[in-house]
């Protein structure tokens, strides 16, 4: 069965587009990675695993999330307006 989730469409499509790979975080959880832009070394995504209660959702277990830094303010909104985006830190520009 070929997988869907959105971390795997991401990371297809940063390998295809950009040719850069997830790597994994520093930390003792293999869930976590961060996509780079390869010229900087900046982020522009990290892959994270919490608990739904300490993002404030429904249900019980943990959540997959996606924190991508997004330019354009009309695609925030957009996205804003869906079920299960939620606005990360920090909230306004990345300039």
């Amino acid at each position: 069965m070929k997988d869907t989730s959105l971390r795997k469409q991401l990371e297809a499509y940063a390998k295809k587009k950009y040719a850069v790979e997830a790597e994994q975080l520093p930390f003792n959880r293999e869930d976590y990675a961060i996509l780079r832009h390869q010229d900087s070394g900046k982020w522009f995504a990290v892959f994270i695993v919490k608990s739904r209660q300490q993002l404030g959702l429904d249900g019980k277990g943990d959540a997959e999330i996606a924190s991508l830094k997004i330019r354009d303010s009309s695609l925030v909104d957009m996205l804003l307006q869906q079920p299960g985006y939620l606005r990360s830190y920090p909230s306004s520009g990345w300039g």
